[in-house]
C-alpha cells in the first residue's frame, strides 16, 4: 500500500497539468490542406501586386493557374510567376510568420540566388516564367496561364546564400508599390518582339495525357521534379486600363459634381496542385493510408469483441458494454476521417461541413473514453455494483468536456487559420483545465480503489488494477517523451528538414489511445470466469445501498444453478421410465455439480483464511481492526 501511495500520492499538480496537455495533443493535430486554392485581388493602375501559394508537393506534382476577370472592362495586365522550393517547412507555413512571409513576396520573386536571413540551407529548386499579357475582353473573362516555351523548361538547382544587410530594406518592403507607366510599355514592346504566344489548350505532356483543347481540361504550367516544400509567387502588373472613372457626388450646396476616382479591377486567382496520386499534399498523403489502416484495426477489434460477448453473453458485465460502445465510436470516427481525406484526394476539396461533423464524432469518442476510464478507476462493477450519486458527477464532467472539446475543434478547423490563432489558443485553455480535473480524478480514484482491494486482500482484482495503472503510467511516460521531442523539433529548431514525418504528430495520439483501449479490452475481456472480476458482496463486503443488484451478485448465479439442478433432478424422478431422457438429465446434473465445485474451489482459493473469523467478530472488534488496518496504510 505504501508503494501505491509513493507512486501517486506525492504526484505534483503541475505534472498532471503537463500530462493533460500531452494527452490532449490530438486536439493540436495538423489541419487538412486544400489542393485548390482561390483568392481575390484588386488590381489598380500603376501598382504591382504579389500573391503567394505555399504547398508541400510530391514528386511529379503539376501546378495549374487560372484567372477570372470579375468586371467587364477593357483591362490588359501582365502575369509572371516564380516557383521556388525550401527544405524548411516553417519558412512558408509558419502561422506566426504569416505577416513576414507576406512582406517577403517581393524578395522571393526577385532574388533567386538568395534566401531570407536566419536560414542556412544551400540549394533550392527555382523556376521563373516569362511575362505574359492577357486582356479580359479578348479572353471573355476566363484566363488560362500557360508557358510560352516549348519544350517547357524544368526547375533549376540554385546555390543560394543568406541575404546580405544591404537588402534589409527589401525584406521589409510592401507587397504592393507604384511603378511608372513608361517602364511597363517598354517591357511590353520587348516581350512582343521576342515571344509569340501558342495556343493554351495543348496539354499532351500533362497527367491527363493526350491533347485536349477545352478550357475544362487539365493545363499545368509546371511539373515539380522532387518532393519538397514549394512556394508559388505570382506577380500582376496592370498594362492598360481606364485610369479613372467619373462618378457623381452631391456637394454641400446641393449641386452635383463630377469626381474622378481610380478604377479598381477585381480578379480571381485559382491555383490547383495535382500529384500522380491525387490532390493531397505531401504532408497529408500518409494520413490517408493511416486512417484506412486504423479503420480496419477498429473493425477487427469490434468483430473480436462482438464474438467474445456473444460467446459469454450470460456473464456480460455492464462495463463491457461501455467498452464496446467506445470501439464502435472509434471505428465510425476513423471511417469519417478516411472519407474526408479520400474526398480531398479525389476532388481537391472537401464536402462543406463534413470535417466539422467528423471532429464532433472525434470529440464524442474522446469523451466516452474518458468517462470509461473514470468509471473503471472508481471500481464500477468491481468494488461497487453501482456508482450511486457519483454517476451524475461523471455525466456532468463528460458533458462539460464534450462542450469544450467541440468548441476547440470548431475553432481549430475554421478557415481563418492565421488571424484566429490566438482565439484558438484561448478556446483550448478551458479544455486543458477540464483535462486536469479528469486526470486528477482518475489517479485519485485508482489510489482509493486499489487501497480497498488490498485491504480486502482480493488479489485477483488488485492484479487487474495494477496492470491497468501500470499501462496508464507507461502511456503518460511515453507521452512526455514524445511531447519533449515534439517541442524540441518544432519550437527549438527553426528549420525542420524531416517535414515528411510531420504526420506522426497526428498519428501518435490515435495510436496511444488505441493502445490504452486494447489494454482495457484485455483486462476486462468476456471470459468463462468473467464473474470473478465483478462485484461480489461475499468478498467485497460493500456498504453501498445497492448491494442487492443481482447482475453483479454471484449468489444469484449460484442459486440459479441450484434451482436448475433441483428442476433437473425433479424431472429425472418424474420421467424415470424414459432411459434416454434420464441419462441426459443425469449428464446435465453432473455438469452442474462440476460447475459448483469449481466455483467453491475458486472461493476457497481467493477468500482469506481469516475471513470466517472476521465475520464472527462483534462490531467493536471489527471497528478496532479496521482502524488498525487504516493506520498501517496511512
Amino acid at each position: 500500500m505504501l508503494k501505491i501511495k509513493n507512486r501517486f500520492g506525492n504526484c505534483p499538480f503541475w505534472w498532471l497539468l503537463f500530462v493533460a496537455i500531452i494527452l490532449n495533443g490530438s486536439c493540436l493535430s495538423h489541419l487538412l490542406a486544400p489542393a485548390i486554392l482561390s483568392t481575390k485581388l484588386q488590381l489598380k493602375p500603376d501598382t504591382i501586386e504579389y500573391v503567394g501559394f505555399p504547398q508541400s508537393a510530391l514528386n511529379g506534382t503539376e501546378v495549374e493557374i487560372r484567372l477570372q476577370c470579375l468586371d467587364d472592362l477593357d483591362l490588359t495586365f501582365q502575369v509572371q510567376y516564380v516557383i521556388r522550393s525550401s527544405p524548411c517547412d516553417k519558412e512558408f507555413f509558419d502561422a506566426g510568420r504569416h505577416a513576414q512571409v507576406k512582406d517577403l513576396l517581393n524578395f522571393y520573386f526577385e532574388h533567386e540566388w538568395e534566401i531570407p536571413s536566419g536560414y542556412d540551407y544551400r540549394k533550392i529548386l527555382f523556376y521563373k516564367s516569362q511575362p505574359q499579357q492577357f486582356n479580359c475582353h479578348q479572353s471573355h473573362g476566363m484566363v488560362l496561364v500557360q508557358e510560352n516555351e516549348r519544350p517547357r523548361r524544368p526547375l533549376e538547382i540554385h546555390d543560394v546564400k543568406e541575404a546580405s544587410s544591404k537588402y534589409s530594406n527589401i525584406l521589409s518592403a510592401p507587397t504592393s508599390h507604384p511603378i511608372r507607366n513608361r517602364h511597363i510599355v517598354g517591357r511590353e514592346q520587348e516581350i512582343g518582339r521576342r515571344f509569340r504566344r501558342e495556343f493554351a489548350g495543348l496539354n499532351g505532356d500533362s497527367l491527363d495525357g493526350g491533347t485536349k483543347t477545352t478550357l475544362s481540361s487539365w493545363h499545368p504550367v509546371q511539373r515539380l521534379p522532387a518532393d519538397g516544400i514549394y512556394f508559388l509567387v505570382i506577380k500582376f502588373t496592370v498594362i492598360k486600363s481606364n485610369l479613372f472613372v467619373k462618378t457623381t457626388q452631391a456637394s454641400l450646396v446641393l449641386f452635383h459634381v463630377l469626381v474622378s476616382v481610380p478604377l479598381v479591377h477585381n480578379l480571381t486567382v485559382d491555383v490547383q496542385w495535382r500529384s500522380p496520386y491525387g490532390h493531397l499534399s505531401a504532408i497529408d498523403y500518409p494520413l490517408l493510408r493511416f486512417y484506412a489502416f486504423m479503420w480496419f484495426f477498429y473493425a477487427t477489434l469490434a468483430i473480436i469483441w462482438l464474438i467474445c460477448c456473444l460467446r459469454y453473453w450470460m456473464d456480460i458485465l455492464r462495463i463491457q458494454f461501455c467498452i464496446g460502445a467506445v470501439i464502435v465510436t472509434g471505428m465510425i470516427e476513423k471511417g469519417m476521417f478516411y472519407s474526408e481525406y479520400a474526398t480531398m484526394n479525389e476532388q481537391g476539396s472537401t464536402v462543406h461541413g463534413f470535417i466539422e461533423i467528423a471532429e464532433l464524432v472525434s470529440c464524442l469518442k474522446r469523451t466516452m473514453a474518458r468517462v470509461l476510464i473514470i468509471i473503471v478507476s472508481l471500481g464500477y462493477g468491481v468494488v461497487k455494483p453501482r456508482l450511486g450519486s457519483t454517476i451524475s458527477q461523471v455525466i456532468g464532467v463528460g458533458f462539460i468536456y464534450f462542450v469544450f472539446s467541440a468548441m476547440e475543434a470548431m475553432a481549430r478547423v475554421s478557415k481563418n487559420q492565421v488571424e484566429g490563432l490566438k482565439q484558438k489558443q484561448l478556446a483550448a485553455l478551458p479544455l486543458v483545465l477540464i483535462e486536469v480535473v479528469i486526470f486528477w480524478w482518475i489517479f485519485t480514484s485508482l489510489i482509493s480503489t486499489m487501497r480497498v482491494l488490498k485491504m480486502r486482500r482480493n488479489m485477483v482484482k488488485l492484479s487487474v488494477y495494477r496492470h491497468f495503472t501500470n499501462a496508464l503510467c507507461f502511456s503518460a511516460f511515453i507521452s512526455i517523451i514524445f511531447m519533449c521531442w515534439t517541442i524540441y523539433i518544432h519550437n527549438m529548431q527553426r528549420c525542420l528538414v524531416d517535414w515528411k514525418e510531420y504526420w506522426i504528430d497526428t498519428a501518435f495520439w490515435h495510436i496511444q489511445f488505441c493502445c490504452i483501449l486494447v489494454v482495457i479490452m484485455i483486462l476486462w475481456r468476456p471470459s468463462r470466469n468473467n464473474q470473478r472480476y465483478a462485484f461480489t458482496p461475499l468478498l467485497d463486503d460493500s456498504e453501498d445501498e445497492n448491494d442487492d443488484d443481482e447482475l453483479f451478485n454471484t449468489n444469484y448465479y449460484a442459486m440459479a444453478g441450484l434451482n436448475k439442478r433441483i428442476t433437473t433432478m425433479g424431472g429425472y424422478t418424474s420421467a424415470r421410465d424414459q432411459e434416454s431422457s434420464s441419462n441426459k438429465n443425469q449428464h446435465e446434473a453432473q455438469e452442474t455439480d462440476q460447475k459448483l465445485k469449481e466455483e467453491l474451489k475458486w472461493i476457497e482459493d481467493n477468500i482469506p483464511s481469516t475471513f470466517a473469523d472476521r465475520l464472527l467478530m462483534n462490531d467493536e472488534e471489527d471497528r478496532e481492526q479496521m482502524e488498525m488496518e487504516l493506520s498501517k496504510m496511512l
